[in-house]
């Protein structure tokens, strides 16, 4: 059996745009429509019908179905054609009266990876939205996480996760009446404390992405870092979900929001 690899160039929604063999040379080029239409084209630029490598990788980086141009993205199918999903929405009239609109008819700067109401926004890359989209289904899979992204999913509101400006004072921003934008960057480096288990002493540990983004939805979802010590949104929804997921739980909140390398820990 042979196996040929190809490697890829994408835009900044992580569609498809180039394609090449392992040499570097151009094999086929690709163009979209703002709603996904593809169209593919020879290196010289010139269209051709069908992809000429096969690749089924196409619209922002989802996979394509070659017979019916149909886009499989997580819970419904998407049509690029008509720029709806071929599904009403799973959770119905909850997240929205058009339950087969795509993004908010925002295609442009909003990817939707799962079918649901938490969109992606495009200042992340490819790789970044598929960790992302990886992140939420293991956050959702602990019980806290399963509360919190099932609330986020059947509000009336569109939550956006970004890169953005992801600072000690800015982690969750509403918008206007229907927007909210979660900041959230998994390549942080953030120091959180907790007890090693060998006397009660504390000490500093990374923390992990899952932690950061359970801390994050947790703010969407209502909480603050106020309370006792600020720990309200950490005992709510961090430390249930690390707690869930094998990690232990963090025991103190910086008074400057700001983590041992001057990187936010909120």
């Amino acid at each position: 059996m042979t196996v040929t690899r190809y490697y890829v160039t994408s835009d900044a929604m992580g569609s498809v745009t180039v394609i090449l063999d392992e040499d570097g040379n151009v094999l086929e080029r690709r163009s979209y429509e703002a709603f996904g239409e593809m169209t593919c084209m020879q290196p010289d630029g010139s269209t051709v019908e069908a992809s000429p490598t096969g690749v089924d990788v196409g619209f922002q980086g989802q996979v394509r179905d070659d017979v019916t141009g149909l886009y499989q993205m997580g819970y419904r199918w998407y049509n690029p054609v008509l720029g709806r999903w071929l599904s009403r929405d799973p959770i119905g009239l909850e997240g929205g009266v058009n339950e087969v609109t795509f993004v908010g008819n925002a295609p442009t700067f909003l990817s939707d990876v799962s079918g649901l109401v938490i969109y992606v926004s495009s200042d992340y890359n490819r790789e970044e939205r598929q960790k992302i989209l990886s992140l939420l289904e293991t956050i959702k899979a602990t019980q806290r996480g399963g509360v919190i992204l099932g609330s986020l999913e059947k509000s009336k509101r569109v939550f956006v996760l970004s890169k953005g400006k992801y600072t000690s004072d800015a982690c969750h921003d509403r918008i206007n009446e229907q927007y909210d934008i979660i900041y959230f960057d998994a390549s942080a480096v953030i120091y959180i404390e907790i007890l090693d288990g060998k006397g009660g002493v504390i000490k500093k540990v990374r923390a992990s992405p899952e932690r950061v983004l359970a801390h994050e939805l947790g703010h969407a979802f209502g909480d603050n870092d106020d309370g006792p010590n600020r720990m309200n949104n950490v005992e709510r929804n961090e430390n249930p979900v690390a707690r869930d997921l094998g990690q232990p739980a963090r025991v103190t909140y910086p008074k400057d929001n700001q983590s041992p390398q001057g990187v936010p820990s909120k």
